[in-house]
């Protein structure tokens, strides 16, 4: 089981790698962040599929998309200097809050 959450781990880091390369691409018109975005997001769902043989998939796709979303608007923030906002905030502690629930509370 404590295997399932590494690849899911790797998992979040990948899909988060190939966004970023997403935008570093500028519409995929620049080769090397385009290889990347094709190449960090087979490794994602590679390792996804490693961790769904375990953990049922609601878990899985809670995990997985709350916390890109959470890393990538933090890297947005930092990195591109994207606007976060008070709805923003809320709306990842609404992501984490049913992360939590999914997680910890299911049966």
């Amino acid at each position: 089981m404590q295997l399932a959450y590494i690849f899911l781990f790797g998992a979040i880091v990948s899909e988060i790698a190939g966004t970023v390369a997403l935008k570093l691409s500028h519409g995929m018109s620049r080769i090397v962040p385009s290889f990347f975005v094709v190449f960090s997001y087979s490794i994602a769902f590679w390792l996804a599929a490693l961790s769904l043989k375990v953990l049922p998939l609601s878990i899985v796709a809670a995990i997985w998309e709350g916390f890109c979303i959470i890393g990538l608007s933090l890297i947005g923030v930092t990195v591109f200097g994207e606007k976060f906002g008070w709805v923003d905030l809320i709306g990842i502690a609404l992501i984490l809050s049913g992360t939590f629930f999914l997680t910890m509370l299911s049966s």
